[in-house]
């Protein structure tokens, strides 16, 4: 018998028929697959390179793969895992803006309230710890004089609904600084309504001296934050329905600025709302509605005045979210 190294010669499993009758097939052996013979011939016979190349293998769902295929299963993996993570964060999405009961874009109504101030409660709103937080940012308006509004009203500091409601306010401290309060928490939520959702999803999206209590509320009542998952971060959204829940809270802090009668004109410029979005908000709230001509810079205009009145003046048929005012 002669016998020669076994790196000299390229070795392969036997196939099938092709053993000699005189030679006895192992019967396990006969049940394994050609890859099975082959990964065994080289445990036992082959070089000390195919052996390294042997163990850099790994095993997925019973077969075996070399390196070069890990890569290309990772990548597969990868996919698959973001695609059941967006599943699940879409889900989640079209759960919240498919059930109704789960938000209320209009704050909870007293229907038999007999002062149009009783139709809304402003705790609903904002409580009274919230505005609290809100004193010191509050100041500004609180103290401000009649030039100073004139200076914000010709470098466009805020809002022109802001300023116009600033004016109208009494001049007594003790009066005047609860409005200012509800105020500056409008002023916030019209920020945050024009706020694209880029902005929204940055790390430090609000301007640092709100307080966080502030913060949070916001984040809490108008926005929608699906978990992360170990390869996903947090993703935050404003859905339709939230962006017009946070618009009817703006309204009902107007009406309530206003003593319940409001002048759209400038609201909804500075909201940036449709026609059609606005109307739909204010009677969903109760408010009527009319058309009212003054003058305006010289200038004959028309308005639309929205007035919260008893008894409720409802829609019959249910919200509907209309499309993104444009």
């Amino acid at each position: 018998m002669r016998v020669f190294p076994a790196a000299n010669f390229l070795l392969r499993p036997a196939q099938p028929g092709s053993v000699r009758p005189e030679e006895d097939e192992d019967e396990d052996s006969s049940k394994l697959s050609y890859r099975e013979r082959l990964t065994m011939l080289t445990e036992s016979f082959g070089s000390a390179k195919s052996r390294r190349m042997l163990t850099n293998s790994f095993t997925v769902n019973g077969y075996t793969l070399d390196r070069v295929t890990e890569k290309a299963v990772q990548e597969v993996a990868d996919v698959t895992i973001s695609q059941e993570a967006n599943s699940s964060k879409l889900k989640i999405k079209e759960e919240s803006l498919s059930t109704p009961q789960n938000m209320d874009i209009i704050p909870p109504q007293n229907k038999a309230a007999e002062k149009p101030q009783d139709v809304y409660n402003l705790n609903d709103i904002i409580t009274q710890e919230e505005l609290e937080v809100l004193d010191e940012m509050a100041n500004v308006f609180t103290f401000a004089k009649s030039e100073n509004i004139r200076q914000w009203k010709t470098e466009q500091t805020y809002p022109s609904f802001i300023l116009s409601c600033l004016e109208l306010f009494p001049v007594k401290q003790e009066v005047r600084q609860p409005k200012c309060r509800l105020l500056c928490y409008m002023l916030q939520l019209m920020t945050v309504y024009k706020m694209k959702m880029p902005e929204l999803r940055k790390r430090n999206c609000f301007p640092v001296e709100w307080p966080s209590l502030i913060q949070k509320k916001i984040f809490d009542s108008f926005t929608l934050q699906t978990p992360s998952t170990n390869r996903t971060m947090a993703n935050i959204s404003m859905p339709v329905k939230m962006r017009d829940r946070l618009l009817s809270h703006i309204i009902v802090l107007a009406l309530f600025l206003n003593n319940f009668t409001v002048d759209l004109t400038n609201l909804q410029k500075d909201a940036k709302v449709g026609v059609q979005k606005m109307n739909t908000i204010c009677r969903s709230l109760g408010c009527g509605m009319r058309n009212q001509k003054g003058r305006v810079g010289g200038v004959t205009a028309e308005t639309r005045i929205i007035e919260l009145t008893l008894p409720l003046k409802l829609p019959s048929n249910e919200y509907v979210p209309g499309k993104r005012s444009r």
